[in-house]
């Protein structure tokens, strides 16, 4: 006689159904983390560049003289020294400094008579939205 065989499966369990749907949203949950820290690094990046763009904007105006109502510091030679210019750009407010600075001649052989020691260049600092980015130019016609 043979024993009676056990019934065959047509199904899952229901022990089996909420592992599975537990499963699935853990991905899904996941995925969904995934994408909003993906949204605001791009929110991020944009303000960034948004800003470095409005920086570089104020520092060309600045440099091509078309900013307007800058406040001048003389020394004692009567030779401008710094120039403060504040304002508003886009809505935002900021500040954009030129002053002259006397820096190490990168040159090697510096010092001797062909080449000066210390060279003048103008240090343009441009501050907005918190962020502050310095460029250096050259003075031209100074030694």
């Amino acid at each position: 006689m043979k024993a009676p065989s056990a019934p065959l499966r047509a199904g899952f369990t229901l022990l089996e159904s909420i592992i599975a749907l537990a499963m699935i949203g853990a991905v899904a949950g996941a995925c969904l983390q995934v994408r909003a820290q993906g949204l605001a690094g791009r929110q991020r990046l944009t303000v960034r560049q948004r800003t470095d763009r409005a920086i570089d904007t104020i520092l060309r105006l600045a440099q091509s003289g078309l900013l307007v109502g800058g406040q001048p510091e003389r020394n004692e030679q009567g030779q401008t020294t710094r120039i403060t210019w504040t304002g508003e750009h886009l809505g935002e407010p900021f500040t954009c400094e030129r002053e002259r600075i006397s820096v190490a001649n990168p040159i090697e052989n510096a010092g001797d008579e062909s080449f000066p020691g210390t060279i003048t260049m103008w240090k343009w600092t441009v501050e907005i939205r918190g962020e502050v980015a310095e460029v250096f130019t050259p003075v031209r016609g100074a030694r």
